[in-house]
């Protein structure tokens, strides 16, 4: 029986030495067959694999599905999922009108635990083909294919597509199927694209904008649409790197023939309310470099175009008047095979700003038997500055990835500002807006002097200046003849920010606080250096053995901040007191206006460490990609405050040592992750300082403050067919904080002073749940339907004089339609929101709120060369039981243009907010109070703009 069993176990031991072997003894093959010109991606290529002896073993093409195991792989745009016994091989490349290519695999070369080895890019070269005889006109029409699927690629082809003469890349993205284009923001099959690329290289940093609106349609050969990898995936890649988690991209390819050239466009404006534009670009690209320059002017507020936004706010135009300028340049170079590239980048910008504010205040006071209620105008004038560069350099190699990256940035700041405010105990009943704070400061009003609790006029003038920088660097490096790879990143930035400002503050208060408190003139200036250094290193390494991963990692970083507030009262130097914008005449002066307790020193030194290790375990089953992840952390921190504040000189050191765990499990698109995270005070919080530099605002510490907690469970699972634009996707989250870190205030109903204090709170958590489907009607995508459906609830405590719980709960559902016939595209979109906030708190108003909008935006070609856009939205508010907030408004804009000159030169006359529905007035309503707000704005004006765009393609080579 002994033997029996002895010799069972022996047979199934060699079982499983003869699968791991096979194990061991398998490679993964993969590279890259790409068009040696071009360097695209090439279909329908033959991969032979040979014996050394030039005997066949296996034939593929990168075109058809292939299996292994439980998996699937299609080549597509990457040769790979080739897996061959580990032995000396011969890949033979051919393809018609192709010189055939050749790469090596020697054994030799193997590690032991490498289980994926890469070929290469094999460049295919074309054959040249001979001169063609003319043999005379006919004519062939044929219908081009609009879209293809290659792989996890969508490609669109551009000539496909019937675009108005002059049209640029934006009038193109609008009709690809599935494609939406919204305040510059692109989407594609309800997914949103991190980033615009031509010719596979970022434009811009990604920036949209600047490429839709320059690029001619007419150079447009392809627009591909992707995950793309990062520049060191061919590291970094294996079965723990999701698709899902790469960043989503659309990718213009232009035409060879526009491989090399320039194109350009200058335009200008003029409109009602003394609005004006003025912008240029000019753009000079070959295969290996790009220099772009640009310039803008304007003081419009924002770039918002009449059928391109449907985002148009109706309870807040653009605020304020500003005016700007604004120039750049940005310079792209590359080495073959993208082996290197730099990027380069300058811009400077200049703005001037005036904006106008008058806000009506109603806080609701749990421990007074009414409301309070707030007056404020506010004017400010002001100026600021900027320039910025920032520098990019990468170098890939076949075993490693290098790249840096670094930035210089100035600016300046200048601002003049002019501020009146009151508080009453009871509703002023203001007959027209501001009136009781014009009651106050310019006549007088026996009925709102029984009801003022304080008043306050505050002139300001600050200057500021700013120096900062960053420099990044990463490093990621293979591990030979094996699977794993190294990581290592270094960060470093500083900034250094020096500001003044002077201050003429007058407070009054009302009759009841007279004998409480003295009223005050003070006449401030004060002095605000600021210096933070920051330096980060984090390594890790991935080892990846066949049942998973293993990556332990280190992060080590060290923060300095030095900040200084000095605050000086120039009004107690009695006759000698300079003019508002000076300082007295000698040092000693000044010293002795030095307002001791609200200056201070502070000196904050931090060296934090993580050390920890993400574990990935595959399991089998039938779900596909089945695994759980572990990634205990152990953080550590040392903190060293030296602050001094008057009397107050405090030495608090803190040692700390937590452990936070985060597990998740899941499989292909859904997934299932907790965390945990703690949060501690910061260091001067926990000092006993009172602050009253304003002294209707006073902040304290509170040496009691604890550590906070919070939990977080999140879960997603999406369904998609990716090449039929249907998707449905729902996910959900629960969070909770215990000891919640709140700015608790407490509030003297007869000065009106409030006292902030930071203290623990517990009872807050959140819970929210999201339902998103989106299918397209018919086969060309050309009509697309969206539903999206949320609902929220919180549970939220704070602190206002006692404790506070305010339970908001929200429903939302949003619709959308999306169509392109011919030459017109639609876009109609209706949302619903519904609001309940509740709480046992005394005074409070519960919440029962419906907020709809609807929406249409058409963009139309008309015959001879012109174009229609418009966008219209209706905004409808229910249920909110101040009345002035439930109302109808309606706002539309509209944009009619005309091209001449074969597209080359536009003029578009603009009409914005046509019947005056923008309101540059905002109400809010949450569990705090009711806030009104008016902004100075121009929201409704007219444009004429006139364009002029002109490119030049390279010059043709004879055949």
């Amino acid at each position: 029986m002994n033997l029996r069993r002895l010799f069972f176990g022996l047979f199934l031991f060699s079982l499983l030495s003869v699968h791991a072997q096979s194990q061991r003894d398998s490679i993964e093959v993969y590279g890259k067959v790409m068009d040696s010109f071009t360097h695209e991606m090439l279909k329908g290529v033959k991969v032979e694999v040979l014996r050394p002896d030039s005997s066949l073993v296996s034939q593929h093409n990168t075109d058809k599905n292939y299996s292994y195991g439980r998996y699937s792989y299609n080549f597509g745009d990457e040769f790979r999922g080739l897996f061959l016994l580990r032995a000396d091989y011969i890949f033979r490349f051919s393809k018609e009108g192709y010189v055939t290519q050749y790469a090596n695999l020697y054994k030799r070369d193997l590690g032991r635990r490498e289980r994926r080895r890469s070929v290469g890019e094999i460049l295919l070269k074309k054959i040249g083909k001979r001169r063609d005889v003319e043999l005379g006109a006919a004519e062939v029409r044929a219908s081009k294919i609009r879209m293809v699927v290659k792989g996890d690629t969508l490609i669109y082809n551009a000539d496909a597509f019937q675009l108005a003469e002059g049209s640029m890349l934006d009038g193109l993205i609008k009709l690809l199927p599935g494609f939406q284009l919204r305040d510059g923001q692109i989407t594609v099959n309800g997914q949103y694209v991190s980033s615009l690329l031509v010719n596979g290289e970022d434009f811009f940093r990604g920036d949209p904008r600047v490429a839709l609106e320059n690029l001619p349609a007419y150079m447009v050969n392809k627009v591909k649409v992707y995950r793309k990898k990062h520049a060191w995936s061919f590291i970094t890649k294996g079965k723990d790197e999701r698709k899902e988690d790469l960043p989503l991209v659309v990718d213009v390819n232009l035409k060879r023939e526009y491989s090399i050239g320039w194109v350009g466009n200058v335009g200008a404006g003029y409109g009602t309310a003394n609005r004006y534009l003025g912008r240029a670009f000019g753009l000079r690209f070959t295969d290996h470099s790009r220099l772009a320059l640009y310039g803008n002017a304007n003081n419009t507020n924002d770039t918002r175009e009449p059928g391109t936004s449907g985002n148009w706010n109706a309870n807040g135009s653009a605020s304020g008047r500003t005016e700007m300028q604004t120039a750049g340049f940005e310079f792209l170079v590359k080495g073959d095979k993208d082996q290197w590239k730099y990027v380069g980048h300058a811009k400077i910008y200049h703005q001037n700003t005036f904006n106008q504010s008058i806000t009506a205040t109603e806080t609701f006071q749990p421990t007074l038997p009414n409301s309070t209620f707030h007056r404020t105008r506010r004017e400010a004038e002001g100026s600021h500055f900027k320039v910025q560069t920032e520098q990019a350099y990468e170098r890939k190699r076949d075993e490693g990835f290098f790249n840096v990256f670094g930035a210089l940035y100035y600016q300046h700041h200048r601002s003049d500002v002019l501020h009146q405010g009151a508080e009453f105990s009871a509703d002023p009943k203001d007959t027209y807006r501001a009136a009781s704070l014009d009651s106050l400061f310019q006549t007088s009003s026996e009925r709102l002097a029984k009801l003022l609790v304080n008043r306050q006029q505050n002139q300001e003038r600050s200057r500021e200046h700013a120096w900062s920088g960053k420099v990044n660097a990463n490093y990621f490096s293979k591990v030979a003849h094996t699977p794993d790879y190294f990581q290592i990143e270094v960060n470093a930035d500083f900034e250094h920010k020096t500001g003044t400002t002077f201050s003429d503050y007058r407070l009054r208060y009302g009759q009841s606080a007279q004998s409480l408190r003295p009223n005050e003139h003070q006449l401030r200036y004060v002095d605000v250096p600021t210096t933070k250094i920051h330096a980060k290193f984090r390594t890790e390494y991935v080892y990846r053995p066949e049942w998973g991963s293993i990556t332990p990692f280190l992060e080590v970083s060290a923060a300095h901040l030095k900040d200084n507030r000095n605050f000086y009262r120039l009004d107690r130097l009695g006759a000698s007191t300079p003019e508002f914008g000076a300082l007295p005449s000698t040092t000693a002066a000044l010293l002795q206006t030095l307002d001791t307790p609200n200056s201070y020193d502070s000196r904050h030194n931090s060296l934090n460490g993580t050390l920890g290790a993400r574990c990935t375990i595959w399991l089998g089953g039938k779900l596909p990609n089945q695994h759980i992840t572990f990634t205990p952390t152990v953080n550590g921190s040392i903190e060293r405050l030296t602050y001094r504040r008057d009397a107050l000189h405090a030495y608090p050191r803190r040692n700390q040592l937590f452990f936070l765990p985060t597990l998740s499990w899941g499989f292909d698109n859904c997934h299932i992750t907790y965390r945990m995270h703690a949060a501690y005070p910061e260091l001067f919080n926990l000092l006993d300082y009172t602050d009253n530099a304003d002294p209707l605002n006073h902040y304290c510490g509170n040496p009691h403050l604890q550590r906070s907690t919070s939990h977080k469970v999140t879960f997603s699972r999406s369904w998609w067919k990716w090449k039929e634009g249907k998707k449905f996707f729902i996910d959900a989250a629960w969070d909770v904080t215990r000891n919640a870190i709140a700015h608790g205030q407490t509030y003297d109903a007869a000065t009106g002073v409030r006292t902030f204090s930071p203290r623990n709170v517990d009872g807050n958590w959140h819970a929210a749940a999201r339902m998103f489907w989106e299918r397209p009607f018919d086969k060309d995508r050309q009509t697309l339907f969206t539903s999206e459906t949320k609902a929220d609830f919180r549970n939220s405590v704070d602190f206002v004089t006692e404790r506070s719980t305010v339970q908001n709960f929200a429903v939302q559902q949003n619709l959308r339609f999306n169509a392109k016939i011919k030459r017109v595209i639609l876009d109609g979109s209706i949302g619903a929101r519904y609001w309940h906030a509740t709480s046992e708190r005394k005074n409070f108003q519960t919440i029962n709120s419906f907020d709809v909008t609807y929406g249409l935006n058409a963009q139309i070609s008309l015959p001879a060369g012109f174009a229609f856009n418009t966008d219209c939205k209706l905004y409808q508010r229910e249920g909110y039981s101040d009345a002035s907030m439930n109302d109808l408004r309606f706002v539309a804009n509209a944009r009619l243009e005309k091209t001449f000159l074969r597209g080359r030169l536009g003029v578009a006359l603009d009409g914005y907010d046509i019947f005056g529905g923008l309101s540059n007035v905002t109400k809010v309503i949450n569990a705090q109070g009711i806030v009104e707000t008016w902004y100075n704005s121009l929201p409704s004006y007219a444009m004429l703009q006139i364009s002029y765009k002109l490119s030049k393609p390279p010059k043709k080579k004879n055949q």
